[in-house]
């Protein structure tokens, strides 16, 4: 995460972005290191619909419009490996 954004700010974009599927969200880790420009958060996201099993391709959806929001409003990405 780029300096100014919060852990706080970023669980608010991922709820806000990830409905209607989003049920819960946690962070479970974080690292700061070498060859790391602040720092990486990783977070841990349950999609659920009520009343059917969700297709791969409705959960790819949704995390690809909760990584796009995280850009847009925080200027926040997806770190790779």
């Amino acid at each position: 995460l780029a300096g100014g954004v919060s852990a706080a700010q970023v669980l608010e974009v991922v709820q806000q972005a990830g409905q209607p599927l989003l049920q819960e969200v946690a962070l479970f880790d974080e690292y700061r290191g070498s060859g790391l420009a602040g720092r990486s958060l990783a977070w841990r996201l349950w999609f659920r619909a009520p009343n059917r099993t969700l297709r791969d391709e409705e959960v790819d959806q949704a995390i690809t419009g909760v990584l796009r929001a995280l850009k847009e409003r925080l200027g926040v990405v997806r770190r790779e490996a």
